[in-house]
């Protein structure tokens, strides 16, 4: 008898730290034959010893006795600082302390120990050997020490903190390439279980700092330890919920055992919850306790990203994370997606978004010089690449002047933070990057939308045309900025925000506008987003629009005819008042638009010095009769006064989305449901999410759940059925909890990322979109598979 119990139960000792199939309790089981090995069953500490080699045992090396210090407590035990006698610095974890530690807890820290010792990674740390607690710290109890270098710069959080403006980026590959190596060992996958900040300690020994995982694999233990009911010095694990993954915390909701729920996909989302981390130096859902936390992310919510611009964490890294953190496993990218996202920035990124210009970067910029030629020729470029203007002038002193030509920089995000921006430097920078096809100069995330009090107008628009020819995509977000005369250029893609702080005239606004259409004759996706006031004397002018009347009459001698980009197929809308988003509209009436976003402002209604009233709604169907996609945003206040004929003139609708349950009751009032002749092509509904599904106007949730369900079967009934209806990626369980009828509806069911800006499109125009797998759909309560 010994601590497993029962001698029928008893596991040989080297297949138990093997992990290999055992006979039992017999003189040799076959497998330690096979192996020429001696079968043990003392399930002790003394006995473990054995299992190791001779130079693993450092019992008779370290003393926590003497000189040692208690340097913190982690998710599996306590850490100790001392010395070994040869005076290197080590950390001795302590699993269970005075505890007596029965045969399960030993077997499975044994398991660990033996699994460490055969891992050589330079992102993984060493393990250097064992210990018997009681030895090495008399009046303890015996239990298994696990010894290894101590890392004097502490865990990759602790780091970064002392070091803020550090180049992150670099030990977000170590884990990558940390954690692939755990899971493709040869002998089998190993799954950390527990990645996170704390657990992935900084390396200062070599050239750079260098990121190393630890206490891979112990989850297990304290699991165990946890379910049989052994305290443990962990007081960490009520935390983990904010990094773990959502069948981890339920594994019965998904359909999966205990041990099922730990998979290498797991551990990604575990991981990319950690780059969040380490990106904005806050743990996911840092504004909650840590059982709000756990709600959050039972539900599949997404954790909340700092207002400030974080270094690293552009879109398309918030869209990877968005994808490994799927309640789906299948849908979560694999580590070669991730380490591609890391590497097309990787030479770039020790002297991007440093924030004093102060700093001596000569040294950094020379060392990334001699990649470049790496750089070029892999082509480890990010889709936008994000640098401060101080810094890429540095370069044009280092650098011949064809330098960023040669290394084909092709995007550019320019934050405008340090006050007044003189002109002569965003010449300086497009003259240095004439291969530039996308351009973004925007307000600082710290300095909101600058005005004119305060900064000077930049003639982004000049520039842009005399030193980038080859510019296809422009975003300019709350800068102010001239016109100016224009020539005809090729440019392809345009995104503009006016902030209500930008206070241009309403006229200088206008004309600033036809000059840009005019002369963007290739011109195919336009995102407005102009908030601007509109001065009182110039509203009769913008009324005047709805009615119909030409420009020519309303700007006399400024325009004889509406301007015509001839390739415009794609117009996002977003304005302050419904005068400017009608003035918008007109003039590009003359357009044959495919997809049309318009932002409903809370008066919905226009009130002409023709008519009594017309809806906005009225406008977009006369001048584009034949849109395939329509998005309706923002408000509904107006929209009850007009109860028939909203939708009746898209006879070619395709794609309807809109953001406010309101919408189906306007449809329903306007007989969209019961004549649905009047949009007969429409095949997919998008639920938007943000402005929420709520109860209003007296609208039951449960009115709204019959609503949808009604909708959708007499559509089928008509002959017109619908094909698909997608819910917003950010808002999935809220709207399935107000809708759940969508999960017995005979129709395709889905996501999609909502795009608002021209980070949204693709080259076909589409939002990215997929339908839920079958395993997304059976954690929904009220789903069966038979629906």
């Amino acid at each position: 008898m010994n601590a497993l119990g029962d001698p029928e139960r008893l596991r040989c000792l080297s297949c138990g730290a093997q992990r290999l199939k055992c006979d039992g309790s017999h003189p040799a089981c076959g497998r330690c034959q096979q192996e020429r090995r001696a079968c043990s069953y003392d399930w002790t500490v003394p006995g473990v010893f054995s299992l190791f080699p001779s130079g693993a045992n450092l019992n008779d090396k370290i003393s926590l006795h003497i000189g040692a210090y208690h340097a913190n407590e982690g998710g599996f035990g306590r850490v100790y600082r001392t010395q070994t006698t040869t005076g290197e610095l080590v950390a001795v974890k302590v699993f269970f302390e005075n505890r007596w530690v029965y045969g399960r807890a030993l077997e499975l820290s044994v398991r660990e120990a033996w699994t460490w010792q055969h891992l050589d990674h330079p992102n993984i740390i060493p393990f250097l050997g064992i210990a018997d607690y009681m030895t090495v710290c008399p009046g303890a109890l015996p239990q298994l020490c696990l010894v290894s270098p101590w890392m004097e710069a502490g865990n990759v959080m602790e780091y970064i903190a002392l070091h803020p403006v550090a180049n992150r980026l670099p030990f977000l590959l170590d884990v990558v390439n940390g954690v692939e190596y755990l899971h493709t060992f040869p002998s089998g996958p190993i799954i950390h279980g527990d990645l996170k900040g704390n657990n992935i300690l900084v390396d200062t020994g070599g050239k750079r700092p260098v990121a190393r995982i630890c206490d891979f694999g112990l989850a297990q233990v304290l699991e165990s330890t946890m379910k049989d009911g052994l305290s443990t010095t962990s007081t960490a694990f009520g935390g983990n919920a904010r990094w773990m993954a959502p069948e981890r915390l339920d594994p019965k909701r998904y359909g999966l055992g205990q041990l099922e729920s730990k998979s290498t996909k797991s551990d990604v989302f575990e991981m990319m919850r950690t780059f969040l981390q380490i990106l904005t130096g806050k743990p996911p859902f840092f504004d909650t306790s840590d059982l709000a936390a756990a709600v959050a992310a039972m539900q599949g919510l997404f954790p909340e990203y700092p207002s400030a611009y974080c270094h690293g964490l552009d879109n398309d890294r918030v869209n990877l994370m968005r994808q490994a953190w799927s309640t789906s496993r299948e849908e979560r990218p694999s580590l070669t997606d991730i380490r591609r996202d890391l590497e097309q920035s990787w030479f770039l990124d020790d002297f991007l978004d440093l924030p004093s210009p102060f700093l001596n970067l000569e040294p950094i910029l020379e060392r990334w010089i001699s990649f470049s030629r790496v750089a070029h020729e892999k082509a480890r470029l990010r889709p936008t690449l994000v640098i401060w203007p101080h810094t890429l002038r540095m370069l044009y002193n280092l650098w011949p002047a064809s330098a960023l030509h040669d290394i084909g920089i092709k995007a550019i995000r320019l934050p405008i933070r340090y006050g007044a921006w003189e002109t002569g430097e965003l010449k300086e920078v497009l003259a240095g990057t004439p291969s530039l096809s996308r351009l973004e100069i925007h307000a600082s995330s710290d300095s909101g939308l600058l005005s004119l009090n305060s900064y000077h107008i930049i003639p982004v628009f000049q520039f842009a045309r005399r030193f980038t020819p080859n510019l296809a995509t422009l975003v300019v977000k709350g800068i102010p900025m001239s016109i100016g005369r224009l020539s005809a250029w090729s440019l392809r893609n345009l995104e503009i925000e006016i902030g209500p702080d930008v206070h241009l005239s309403s006229p200088w606004r206008f004309a600033d506008w036809c000059e840009v259409l005019d002369n963007s004759p290739a011109l195919e996706r336009l995102v407005i987003e102009d908030m601007g006031e509109i001065e009182e004397t110039w509203r009769e002018t913008y009324s005047a629009l709805a009615g119909g009347r030409r420009i020519s009459t309303v700007l006399r001698g400024r325009r004889t005819k509406l301007i015509t980009p001839p390739a415009l197929r794609v117009l996002r809308l977003k304005t302050g008042t419904l005068y400017m988003a009608v003035t918008f509209m007109t003039l590009l009436s003359a357009t044959d638009l495919s997809d049309m976003s318009l932002w409903i402002p809370r008066n919905g209604e226009i009130v002409s010095t023709r008519d009594s009233g017309c809806h906005v709604l009225q406008v977009v169907a006369n001048y584009w009769p034949k849109l395939a996609v329509l998005r309706l945003l923002g408000e509904t206040d107006a929209l009850h006064r007009y109860s028939n004929g909203l939708l009746k003139p898209f006879s070619c609708l395709e794609v309807l989305e809109w953001n406010d349950a309101d919408w189906l009751e306007i449809m329903l009032s306007n007989g969209f449901i019961d004549q649905v002749q009047p949009v007969p092509k429409l095949k997919t509904l998008r639920l938007r999410g943000g402005h929420p599904f709520r109860t209003r106007y007296g609208v039951e949730v449960a009115h709204l759940n019959d609503s949808v369900l009604n909708l959708i079967r007499k559509r089928a009934s008509a002959g017109f059925p619908l094909q698909r209806v997608l819910i917003d990626q950010d808002h999935v369980d809220e709207i399935i909890t107000m809708c759940p009828a969508l999960l017995s509806a005979r129709v395709e069911l889905g996501w999609f990322k909502p795009c608002d800006s021209l980070e949204g499109f693709k080259e076909d125009l589409e939002p990215e979109w997929g339908l839920f797998s079958e395993e997304k759909r059976l954690i929904w309560p009220g789903y069966t598979q038979a629906s």
